[in-house]
């Protein structure tokens, strides 16, 4: 269930301009790269939203909750958690929140983590340390290694089969460009730099930025480029590349981790600041290299070719993925009855 469709009647931005705060957040922060205080001022707006509504968000909310009587409320969004605590506790039901935290550390105070009453997963250290930190007790923060992505990037298909599927030259380096879900402008010209400096066949998925993907394909050889617009699979890109290239965000990480792919992620201005600790992260754990510009993405793309540097990868992204199977059925376990 999305819970902004429960609120949005709530939406000031939806009421004063037509366009719903969630649609505003995707045109400017990730299809223009609108960060630092844009970002900073839209997060601390919808705060302010949230906190003002709150005398009719709850009730809505806790009508909703209420009706279906859950054991557990799992909450996947960032700013809401307060809201929801108010609204299972209006309710008088015993259930239990839990807030799962996307992102590899909340990048300001009052994001994730809203109330001490919260049990957490989350997937890093430094999230679980800020937890701690915040006072949420030990017990009720679980720290899981098994990121939450689809089932199709722990089973990846087999990328010569794919590459065969999308008539891509098995001996040729391909890459798979991808800007979220949205798809980001700025990507055309990270493709115009390795088309012009490389000899790679790129996979551009520009996600619901079909603009985009015409442009590209009325400017890039057709011979050396399949662009794709959103897709509800994505797994089998993956596996038909060889590296890739994205902003950074969490599921994008976790994604190309699992299957087996170098990362080379942007990290300049354009850089949300909720994802800028993410690129930090997967450069410090080996499993990424960052660029700023079009220039030095070239240059990050010529690095993770290498052999020496594709055989430290293939170690390094191992202690990321080698989890306990069984971790994350007993902290749900442990969390229900509990």
């Amino acid at each position: 269930m999305d819970i902004y469709d429960l609120l949005a009647p709530l939406d000031p931005l939806k009421r004063l301009s037509g366009y719903s705060s969630p649609e505003i957040y995707n045109t400017f922060v990730q299809k223009k790269g609108w960060s630092g205080l844009p970002w900073l001022a839209f997060a601390a707006f919808g705060k302010l939203w949230i906190l003002s509504s709150q005398s009719k968000g709850v009730p809505i909310l806790s009508r909703f909750i209420s009706a279906r009587n859950p054991a557990l409320v799992i909450s996947v969004i960032p700013l809401l958690n307060r809201t929801l605590l108010r609204a299972i506790r209006q309710c008088g039901l015993k259930a239990r929140l839990l807030t799962v935290m996307l992102d590899l550390r909340e990048c300001a105070k009052g994001i994730w983590l809203e109330d001490r009453n919260q049990t957490l997963f989350c997937f890093t250290s430094e999230a679980r340390q800020q937890c701690l930190e915040f006072g949420i007790p030990a017990d009720h923060v679980f720290q899981i290694g098994r990121p939450p992505i689809r089932e199709q990037f722990f089973r990846p298909a087999a990328g010569a089969a794919v590459r065969a599927a999308l008539r891509v030259p098995l001996s040729t380096h391909t890459g798979l460009m991808m800007f979220g879900a949205q798809g980001a402008d700025r990507m055309y010209k990270y493709a115009k730099a390795l088309f012009t400096q490389t000899d790679d066949f790129l996979l551009f998925a520009c996600g619901q930025n079909d603009s985009l993907r015409k442009r590209a394909e009325r400017d890039f050889p057709a011979e050396r480029m399949r662009a794709f617009t959103f897709l509800d699979d994505i797994a089998p890109l993956y596996a038909a590349s060889d590296y890739v290239v994205s902003k950074p965000g969490p599921s994008t990480i976790w994604e190309a981790a699992w299957m087996n792919r170098p990362l080379v992620l942007e990290l300049n201005a354009s850089t949300a600041l909720q994802e800028r600790f993410h690129a930090q992260w997967a450069d410090r754990k080996g499993l990424a290299i960052l660029f700023n510009n079009p220039s030095s993405l070239v240059q990050a793309v010529s690095a993770v070719k290498r052999p020496q540097w594709r055989e430290e990868f293939e170690k390094r992204v191992l202690r990321v993925t080698t989890v306990d199977a069984d971790e994350l059925t007993n902290a749900l376990r442990t969390l229900i009855m509990g």
